[in-house]
Formats: structure tokens, C-alpha cells, sequence
């Protein structure tokens, strides 16, 4: 599955072009043109490739860039540099079109945009602002705490006028500010319209014949069955734990139960406790066609991003896995970008990457389907899952939270396996107008039936959601394929 290309096929991203003349160096990427100006003051501005030219924003930073000149440049990115103090001004560009710039003494700075956005949201020093086409997003990282933890900026203040916006602030010396351009790659229709994801969730827990093989595994008639409908199988269970700490689980009878007797996500090194059940599930579901890919949580994981990346590398490849589903990758915004690239050079080209909220969510409001997010860290995804467990979200959240079109290009999807029934079939009737879909959940009726003890609701069952699927959204994901609508 390995792959020299460092940010897989359909999501190939890289650093095409640097230029240094008429005092100013630019830097092409797959997605935006940047143009760093030696002048004083220092001047970036970023133009959106895809989609059409559109410039997208311009920095004005008090501080001479008359010095500034390229330190390095490869295919993944373009660093630029002038000595100030011990820490120098950084200004970097990468192939996902981030801009990163580290300044060495506190600076003022201006951010404007000729533009207005649909979409709008800062807090706790991030902002991102969109429309249909595109947009960018604005980051102040946190500051170390002198007592431990991290002390994060507020949010900028946007100022808007008829025809624009702009942002005011000082970046203190030493800290770090991201500014990307959004989309960063192409949207791959084929992909969208093509592969489908099917989720077998947690079966008949303690199993039909009380053996663990029937608590993660699905039979091979089931997987038959998701062959018909779909083309990648997601086990979102699969029996693991750390070494040594293999248990019966024959027991086990509420999904509470389970997960605190097995949760594979959250060893150190995890290993199949069922080599059988497992093999025989990839086997099948290969043989008729599907790719598979396990649950896996970088968030939960004990460890540091790298050795999160060794065990999973060593797991997929004895396992013969054609990618990795995550339930949450980090709650830190570099962590999280160098896990999702590392899973991309990981899994090489063709490898499916899923990801549950794979950039952070910055500030406090995801229930109201507004806040700030990463698309240069999302874009590294073929799928994207959000909106789990809020099944009251409007129309501009399903597209600018829930659909990645023209953000982060990355499809995204939404969980829909507790929303009531009407919820539902109004969500699969028009989510794929915004190029986004859901998932096909089975094995979810146990669950949302203790799930609805504990909420006092009524979740429709499984059948009843997968008959909305079959009857509207794959019509609907088929009538694109065959170029009735764009």
C-alpha cells in the first residue's frame, strides 16, 4: 500500500512553481498562487486557482521584507527568511496552499478581502470565511502556558464594508499564524458518485452463538448483501486489544459493556484477538469487490502522533487494509495536520482515508452547526464525517459544515443513524444537491434502542432509513453519474 508519492493520487497536491524577480517571489501550488512582495512594509497576497482566479486575501504586516529571500523549496514546500533576533521571520508556503508565517518580534498586521463571504465564524483565534466558490481560513496558534497548557488569542474582530472585509491585530514575536486558501485541490466527482460507504457498526454484541466472532464480524451473507449497495466496508468494530489483554466476550451485552471491556482504539498496541474472524471478513468482502477499512482514533490513542502512525502502518499492512476510518484525530491543529499527511504518505495513492472531525473544532457552538474548522487539514481526507447527533441543522450548515465542495474538497458526509425519520428523508432528499452523502449504517438497531432509553426518543430502525437510501439518494447519486446534473 505504500506509495512514493507523498499526498496520495486523487488527492495530489504540490508545489509547482517559485519565482524570485522584480523584488517578489511567487509560489504556485495546486490551488492558489501566493506572491510574498520584498517590500517595506511586507505585503502577501493569495490568489484561488481553482474554480477561476479570485484573489482570496492580502497580508500587510509592519515589518520589512526587503531581506526576504527563498531558504528552501521542494515539492512539498517553499520557505522564505530574514534573520530577526533568534527566531527569524518565516514565511512558508506548503502544497495544500496553508501559508504559515512565524514572525520574530511582535508585528501588526492586516488582513483584508475584496470579497463577501456566505459563511463566517471566528473564535478562539481562528476565523474562516466562505462562499459557493471558495474562501480561506485564519489561525493564531496558542502560546505555551507558563504553567503548563496553552494560552489561545482571541478571535480578531472582522470588520465588513459593502464590498469587503478586513482583520486588525498584533502578532506577537515568536508565534505562529496559518492562513490557507480554499478549495486546495479539484473535487473528484468520479469518486462521489462512485464509492460508497457502508458502516457495520456493533452486530448482535456477546454474538448469535456466543463466541466473539459475531460481536465485530460480519457474516459472509451479510457483506453479500453490502456488496449490492456499497463499496467500502467500514468495520467500525473489530475485536482487538493491547497485548495481553485478550477477554471472552461472550458476556458482553450493551454497547457500554463493550466498550469498556474492548475498545482497540485506545491500546498502545493493539492486535486482533480473532485472526479468523477477521481475515475471513477482508477476504470476502475483497473477493466481491469492496475495499476494507478499520476503526481507528488517533485522538484516544496513548501515545504521540508518530508512534500512533507506526502501529497503524504495522496494523494495515499485516492485515492487508485498503485504508482507515478515524473517530477524531486531535484536538491540536499542527498534530492534527501531521497526522492526516502522514496517513496520506502512509497509505499510499489508492488508500481510502475517513476521518470522523479530522481538523479540530475551534471554539464552543458545533451544536449549532457554526464554528471554525481546517480545510488544509481536512483536504488530506477522501471522506469527511460531521454532524453526528445534531439533527437540526439548517441549510447553510449542511453546506459549509457538512459538505467539503469548494472548502476542503474532501466529500463529506453526514451521521445519520439516530435523526427521526422525517429529519432523515428531508437530509437524503437534498444533501446531494450540496455534494455530500451519508453513510449505510447496519448493525445500529441494538444501539439507538438503549440509545433511546437514555434519551427518551424514538429512533426509526435501520430498514426504514435504508429503504429512504435505496428509493431517493442512490437514484439521485446514479442520475449524476450518468451526467443528468452537475
Amino acid at each position: 500500500m505504500s506509495n512514493t508519492n507523498p499526498n496520495g493520487g486523487r488527492r495530489r497536491m504540490s508545489v509547482e512553481k517559485v519565482r524570485s524577480a522584480d523584488a517578489k517571489t511567487t509560489i504556485e501550488t495546486t490551488g492558489a498562487v501566493f506572491t510574498v512582495h520584498h517590500t517595506d512594509p511586507g505585503r502577501i497576497e493569495a490568489v484561488r486557482k481553482i474554480n477561476g482566479p479570485r484573489k482570496v486575501f492580502e497580508f500587510e504586516f509592519a515589518a520589512s521584507f526587503e531581506t526576504m529571500s527563498v531558504d528552501f523549496h521542494d515539492a512539498e514546500e517553499c520557505t522564505l527568511y530574514r534573520p530577526v533576533l533568534d527566531f527569524g521571520f518565516n514565511v512558508r508556503v506548503f502544497a495544500d496552499s496553508l501559508l504559515w508565517v512565524r514572525a520574530g518580534e511582535d508585528v501588526r498586521v492586516r488582513l483584508r478581502g475584496d470579497w463577501l463571504p456566505e459563511y463566517s465564524y471566528a473564535e478562539a483565534g481562528g476565523m474562516l470565511l466562505l462562499d459557493a466558490q471558495g474562501g480561506c481560513g485564519h489561525y493564531i496558534l496558542p502560546a505555551a502556558h507558563p504553567y503548563g497548557g496553552s494560552l489561545f488569542s482571541p478571535a480578531p474582530g472582522i470588520s465588513f464594508t459593502k464590498a469587503g472585509w478586513e482583520v486588525r491585530y498584533t502578532l506577537p514575536g515568536a508565534r505562529t499564524m496559518l492562513a490557507c486558501v480554499a478549495p486546495p485541490r479539484p473535487f473528484d466527482h468520479e469518486q462521489f458518485v462512485n464509492e460508497r460507504i457502508v458502516h457495520h457498526m456493533f452486530g448482535e454484541y456477546g454474538g448469535r452463538d456466543g463466541t466473539a466472532a459475531s460481536v465485530a464480524f460480519p457474516s459472509d451473507d451479510e457483506i453479500a448483501q453490502y456488496a449490492n449497495v456499497g463499496t467500502i466496508l467500514t468495520l467500525h468494530s473489530w475485536e482487538a486489544r493491547g497485548a495481553g489483554r485478550m477477554k471472552n466476550f461472550s458476556d458482553v451485552t450493551s454497547r457500554v459493556d463493550m466498550y469498556a471491556e474492548y475498545a482497540p482504539w485506545a491500546a498502545r498496541h493493539p492486535v486482533t484477538t480473532n485472526a479468523q474472524g477477521l481475515g475471513r471478513a477482508i477476504d470476502t468482502a475483497h473477493r466481491l469487490g469492496m475495499r476494507v477499512i478499520p476503526y481507528f482514533s488517533p485522538l484516544f490513542f496513548p501515545g504521540t502522533g508518530s508512534e500512533f502512525l507506526t502501529e497503524l502502518g504495522r496494523f494495515l499492512a499485516e492485515w492487508k487494509f485498503d485504508g482507515v476510518y478515524y473517530d477524531g484525530v486531535s484536538e491540536d491543529v499542527i498534530e492534527a495536520y501531521q497526522i492526516m499527511k502522514g496517513t496520506r504518505k502512509l497509505i499510499g495513492t489508492d488508500g481510502i482515508l475517513y476521518a470522523h472531525i479530522p481538523s479540530p473544532i475551534i471554539g464552543s457552538s458545533y451544536a449549532e452547526g457554526r464554528y471554525v474548522y481546517c480545510p488544509f487539514i481536512d483536504t488530506y481526507a477522501d471522506f469527511i464525517l460531521r454532524g453526528e447527533h445534531v439533527d437540526d441543522f439548517d441549510e447553510t450548515t449542511l453546506r459549509y459544515t457538512i459538505s467539503g465542495y469548494n472548502i476542503s474538497n474532501s466529500i463529506g458526509l453526514a451521521s445519520n443513524y439516530d435523526y427521526q425519520l422525517d429529519f432523515n428523508r428531508e437530509l437524503i432528499n437534498k444533501i446531494v444537491d450540496y455534494r455530500a452523502g451519508v453513510p449505510y449504517y447496519v448493525g445500529i438497531d441494538r444501539y439507538l434502542s438503549e440509545r433511546g432509553e437514555a434519551t427518551g426518543k424514538k429512533y426509526p430502525k435501520e430498514a426504514e432509513v435504508h429503504r429512504i437510501m435505496k428509493d431517493d439518494y442512490f437514484p439521485a447519486l446514479d442520475r449524476l453519474r450518468n451526467g443528468a446534473a452537475r
